[in-house]
């Protein structure tokens, strides 16, 4: 983000909620939990930063045996052309696939400048421990646990 804050707002019903009790520590805890089946469900919204916003919502993530995510999330995101320039041009460590990201980035449909009022539509598939924005390979799945 230009100026380094990031608020974020996201709530989702949490199943298998009684497998929490379980494990000595947190990577214990979620890693109980999610052999158990538990996962997120109806999850809701909402990204800052600056100008830029986005709204995501899935219908169900989890994590795999690895503890990193599984699912779809789907993003409408207001002003986007500012984050998208921004994650096409990070440098953190190599953890982004900045190629990946500049094709992302390319393929996006814009809708014009990014101005205000222009916005697009993304889904985001955490499949195999990749992060995919459609056929882009773009970072390592998020971790959980």
């Amino acid at each position: 983000t230009q100026s380094g804050m990031l608020n974020a707002q996201i709530e989702a019903v949490i199943e298998k909620a009684s497998a929490l009790r379980k494990g000595a520590d947190a990577k214990g805890l979620l890693t109980a939990w999610t052999a158990a089946g538990g996962r997120f469900i109806d999850v809701k919204g909402q990204l800052q930063a600056g100008e830029s916003k986005a709204f995501v919502s899935s219908d169900a993530l989890s994590a795999d045996a690895k503890g990193q995510l599984e699912g779809q999330v789907f993003v409408r995101a207001e002003k986007p052309l500012a984050a998208i320039v921004g994650l096409a041009g990070a440098q953190q460590g190599g953890a982004l696939d900045r190629a990946a990201a500049a094709k992302a980035a390319a393929a996006t449909p814009q809708g014009g400048t990014g101005d205000a009022g222009q916005g697009v539509e993304l889904a985001i598939l955490f499949r195999g421990g990749r992060t995919y924005l459609g056929p882009f390979a773009l970072a390592p799945a998020p971790q959980l646990f």
